[in-house]
């Protein structure tokens, strides 16, 4: 949990006893208070010294797409395990939009979606509705929200909004706040760490190179400790997974995958595509290196990238065409392609989308049940029938449902 300690260059508590204050007068506080901060913390003179961390010059393993770049798709019978659907309770206070992110711990479903401009809906791990989180500019209330994070040595939920960082319970109950001094689109809270993605463009004079890295981290008092990854692309968007003990590291516009463990950052995955140069054995002594080295997809843009225990998932655009891979992490091996086909030779005719987070061994996707085609399936290899008669059941204006799948070893 955060540390209430205040401490040089760390997030700001606001005491729970403001609930006591009349609501207006909370309203012109917070709004005084954070522009003081942000004066504060990005217009005076005094730099605070953090350390740079700079990926390890270690071989890096590559991952050769072009065989699996071709106009074949592949079959989800091919490489799927098992199968579950999560159907999360439709109430008119339940009510899901489009859903922008989805946390899942042991026994919560939290998920930022965009009813109203953005809210904050939890469920337990059956769907069963728990509480969606009230709307305003008060303590406990939420507004113009950016992300979600889940602390699970706290088991917390914490919600962004820039510049404040709320603290809620598990089943929605009000904590704290805690005032960034930079915005951030991204948390992710390990053991003795946070680790934030940050605004690209945000001046802050206060902080050394801050205007030049992607990644901040702080310890658990919040203190500043780490910044890393150099922006390499305009337009590059920081993806980070959090896998166990490390972190995973991507960008929009860039070939390469990054692991963050231990205080170290390694270069671990190189994504080779057709015509692109092999750049494994390059240096990133410095910055200048790191920007000339780490090259910028000129052909291929990626737009995700997540991992399971033992798979992980590349989704990336090579010219018009959209792909799909899933690669073994154990021995190596790829699956997928240019698309995901579904034909009557094959007994699954579930049509299961890209995932869009990880729980464990398991991919999540979202679906909304007007694409579920009713009556056409009678019987599935994957999927109970107790989940294909609870989907025969939908109305198309239900809460969009979860599809949770594990795939099987690639052999």
């Amino acid at each position: 949990m955060f540390n209430k300690q205040s401490t040089k260059c760390a997030l700001f508590y606001i005491p729970k006893s403001m609930k006591s204050v009349a609501l207006l007068q909370i309203k012109v506080s917070i709004t005084i208070l954070i522009i003081s901060l942000v004066q504060l913390f990005c217009s005076c003179t005094r730099t605070i010294k953090t350390d740079i961390l700079l990926s390890t010059n270690g071989k890096s393993l590559d991952i050769d797409l072009s065989k699996h770049m071709k106009y074949t798709g592949f079959y989800w019978e091919d490489i799927l395990d098992s199968v579950k659907i999560i159907f999360p309770e439709t109430t008119e206070a339940s009510l899901i939009g489009e859903i922008v992110q989805v946390e899942f711990s042991d026994d919560r479903i939290f998920i930022y979606d965009m009813v109203h401009g953005g809210s904050v809906i939890i469920f337990d791990v059956n769907g069963s509705f728990i509480k969606r989180l009230p709307k305003g500019n008060g303590p406990g209330e939420i507004n113009r929200v950016v992300g979600i994070s889940y602390d699970k040595w706290a088991k917390e939920l914490l919600v962004i909004q820039n510049p404040i960082v709320q603290r809620f319970s598990i089943n929605g109950d009000y904590i704290d706040d805690y005032i960034l001094p930079f915005p951030i689109d991204r948390l992710i809270v390990k053991e003795k760490e946070f680790v934030f993605s940050k605004i690209k463009g945000h001046q802050c004079k206060t902080i050394d190179n801050y205007n030049e890295y992607s990644i901040i981290t702080t310890d658990r008092n919040l203190n500043i400790m780490k910044m890393m990854l150099p922006y390499t692309a305009e337009r590059s968007t920081i993806i980070m997974v959090n896998k166990g003990d490390s972190l995973a590291f991507a960008m929009s516009g860039n070939d390469t995958i990054y692991h963050y463990y231990n205080d170290s950052l390694r270069r671990t995955f190189i994504l080779k595509i057709p015509n692109k140069a092999n750049i494994n054995n390059m240096k990133f002594d410095e910055m200048v290196n790191f920007l000339q080295t780490t090259k910028p997809f000129t052909e291929c843009f990626l737009g995700n990238y997540l991992e399971t225990d033992r798979h992980q998932y590349i989704e990336f655009e090579y010219g018009i065409h959209p792909y799909t891979i899933f690669r073994d992490k154990k021995n190596g091996n790829i699956g997928g392609g240019l698309s995901i086909l579904i034909d009557d030779g094959h007994k699954n005719l579930f049509a299961i989308k890209q995932p869009i987070a990880t729980h464990e061994d398991w991919f999540i996707s979202v679906d909304n049940p007007y694409n579920y085609c009713k009556g056409k399936i009678e019987s599935d290899q994957f999927i109970s029938k107790t989940d294909l008669n609870k989907l025969e059941l939908l109305n198309d204006d239900d809460n969009p449902f979860f599809v949770m799948y594990k795939l099987k070893p690639f052999e």
